[in-house]
């Protein structure tokens, strides 16, 4: 039987210090410091500490009438008012001074605390955040979802399962681990589980996103609340050479795990039990006089931990918007520096002057009045948008680009038609045709052009699909499902073919299989046509950037550095090649696109700023190519007689290939920093299917 006692919160420095902590690590992740790049882990810091309050408030408080209204009352004082206002001043500066970043989906969500599963479908938290002001609200609307069902499910467990609860908890901790991590190794097909389990293989419901994958947390947080309400631990039973040991070893695994982890780590997973279950080491050992009790009563990190919320809402922003200014004039590391300050100074003002003031119980009423304002606000701001009314807000720049944002530049528009000839298989999507899809003429024969690749293939098939109408031609795009994709990231059955490197076997077994039943069908149903072969990916990153130590890394396979395996690189590319090696077929191979390190309208947005001035043609410089391997894989490409197509040829300047175009005749050529815009595919595509 769990023994409780009753009492305040008597080491809350403690406990201010450990957000600082927390609230550090993002900061630096966000502002690009390699030092912190598991800085990101930070979230899941305040997820244990908020399910640590959530306990002790619901099992201390005295059961009555009113104690829902009252704590969801309190809940409502402390969080929505600095939130709101933070969306309002990030609403009217985006429109005002920041058009590109003026989203409204995004300020919608966060407004209404479900912009975790608004982020789900639309941006990757790894990629998007420069593109995002308010990104960072995923995690304010999740823990609100928290809010809503914990403390009637930890009130239910207080009022029949008491003496449970601990039990309880611990279970949730371990299935929902075994949750995210087993789950997608279950089939709907006997015998309803993968021949070899694959250690880390999510559902989609277990998405980095959402509340079922960080369950867990909170309730790791909730044993640590129940700890420290138990006699044992709240008379300081334990030996005090043990606590102190245990608490500072809590702490060096959350700073190994802010240091040394990276965005290619599963997560969330049992690899998030090392930070987590580092502050709950820290929570529950940490008595008064240890190292770490007085390392977090720290003044300076208490000052930090006490506007850790107003830093987290403010310091995203501030330096997204630092990114986007665009200061030639001052060293990029001084500028980080500069926007971290102001955002400390902004998040102490904001402690003082609204957190403070509404958070008291003779201000209720102005809260409410507070936050029925700024809602106001935003929804006036809204109207005026949608209807065009022209408030001192907006401006002609702002109304230019938000028509930009609204045109059909999104890489999701596949022109798929219908076709006789389906190839199926109950395991992956369908083919996807376009263009001419009339039947073949006797008279002569059709060309028939295959795209191979991802997103950079994709962006290429909605312009594709005009052009090839004109040469009564017929294109041909098959739609991978990830399990292929997450083998390797060219081609399924490339990757976890060479003995180094240990993939499941099940997985490898499945994808050449299914390659070989695509190219049979591709064989046996479209003799009468003539074959050409478009090879379009993001070479600079998938075969020898950072995107494939990043792969290596998730994968847990041995001696995971591309980079300096050559031998490797080059086996591996001609094996992708060789996927496609159909007889007499065409082989035109896309090289990389210009790429940039923002956005292009971004680019187009400083730029205005800076001349006062709209430009019908704009160049940028974009970010220099990886090169490696490039050499040997033009030689392979030489060798197989395959057509090269230099996207630098086609879009930059001739003198000077740091000079690429982004904008031409008032028509954005890239959908983002990485992808072609239908008018930029258009471009490119013209150029290769009449070549």
């Amino acid at each position: 039987m769990i023994k409780f006692n009753s009492k305040p919160f008597n080491f809350q420095k403690h406990i201010q210090g450990i957000r600082a902590l927390g609230i550090i690590g993002v900061l630096l992740f966000h502002a690009g410091y390699s030092f912190a790049q598991g800085g990101y882990l930070s979230v899941d810091i305040f997820f244990v500490i908020s399910g640590f309050f959530m306990t002790i408030i619901i099992l201390n408080i005295k059961e009555d009438k009113g104690f829902f209204l009252k704590f969801y009352q309190r809940r409502i004082t402390r969080i929505i008012p600095l939130s709101v206002f933070v969306i309002t001043i990030l609403t009217i500066a985006s429109i005002k001074y920041f058009p590109t970043l003026y989203d409204f989906e995004s300020i919608k969500s966060s407004l209404f605390f479900y912009s975790n599963f608004n982020f789900h479908n639309s941006s990757n938290y790894f990629q998007s955040f420069n593109d995002n002001i308010f990104l960072h609200f995923w995690s304010l609307s999740l823990e609100e979802q928290f809010y809503l069902i914990f403390p009637m499910f930890l009130f239910f467990l207080r009022k029949y399962f008491f003496n449970k609860i601990l039990i309880i908890f611990i279970s949730i901790i371990i299935l929902n681990l075994m949750s995210i991590h087993f789950l997608g190794n279950l089939s709907s097909n006997f015998p309803y589980i993968d021949k070899e389990l694959s250690f880390y293989k999510p559902l989609e419901i277990f998405s980095f996103y959402f509340l079922t994958s960080r369950f867990w947390e909170f309730c790791l947080g909730g044993v640590a609340g129940i700890l420290y309400l138990n006699e044992t631990f709240s008379n300081n039973k334990i030996d005090f050479k043990k606590t102190n040991l245990i608490s500072f070893i809590g702490l060096l695994m959350v700073v190994f795990s802010q240091i040394f982890f990276d965005k290619s780590m599963p997560h969330p997973s049992i690899f998030t039990l090392i930070p987590t279950l580092g502050v709950f080491l820290i929570i529950v050992f940490s008595f008064k006089e240890t190292f770490t009790y007085r390392f977090f009563s720290n003044p300076i990190l208490v000052f930090i931990g006490n506007i850790s919320f107003s830093l987290y809402l403010w310091h995203a922003p501030i330096l997204i918007f630092q990114e986007n200014l665009n200061l030639k004039n001052i060293n990029p590391d001084i500028s980080r520096v500069i926007a971290i300050f102001i955002s400390v100074i902004i998040s102490y003002l904001s402690y003082k002057l609204i957190e403070n003031f509404f958070r008291r119980k003779e201000n209720v009423f102005k809260t409410y009045i507070f936050i029925l304002i700024n809602f106001m606000l935003i929804i006036f701001i809204f109207f005026a948008v949608h209807y065009k009314k022209t408030i001192p807000l907006m401006n002609d720049e702002f109304y230019f680009i938000k028509e930009i944002n609204e045109k059909q530049l999104s890489l999701n528009t596949l022109p798929c038609k219908s076709f006789k000839k389906k190839f199926i298989n109950e395991n992956y999507s369908h083919l996807c045709y376009f263009g001419d899809v009339s039947k073949n003429n006797k008279e002569y024969k059709k060309d028939l052009y295959i795209f191979t690749g991802f997103s950079q293939a994709l962006m290429l098939i909605e312009a594709s699909d005009a052009l090839l109408m004109k040469k009564k031609a017929m294109g041909l795009w098959y739609n991978r499902e990830y399990e292929c994709e997450m083998l390797n990231p060219l081609m399924p059955n490339i990757w976890g073919t060479h003995p180094n490197y240990n993939v499941n076997s099940e997985k490898i077994e499945n994808c050449n299989n299914h390659n070989k039943a695509l190219k049979t069908f591709i064989k046996e149903n479209f003799k009468e046509y003539n074959i050409i072969m478009i090879y379009s990916n993001d070479w600079d990153n998938r075969l020898f950037g950072d995107g494939i130590n990043s792969f290596f890394k998730s994968q847990n396979l041995i001696g995971g550095n591309l980079l300096s395996d050559k031998d490797l690189s080059i086996e591996n590319f001609k094996l992708y090649l060789d996927n496609f090696n159909f007889s007499n077929a065409r082989h035109i191979f896309i090289n990389q696109i210009p790429n940039y390190k923002t956005s292009p309208l971004s680019i187009f947005e400083s730029d205005f700023r800076a001349n006062k001035k709209f430009t019908t043609n704009l160049y940028a410089e974009p970010k220099k190519l990886n090169n490696f391997l490039k050499q040997e894989l033009n030689s392979i490409l030489n060798d197989k007689d395959f057509e090269i197509i230099n996207p630098f040829d086609v879009f930059c300047d001739k003198k000077n290939s740091n000079k690429c175009l982004i904008l031409k005749d008032n028509e954005f050529l890239y959908f983002d920093k990485e992808h072609l815009s239908v008018q930029g595919a258009n471009i490119l595509m013209e150029r290769v299917l009449n070549d």
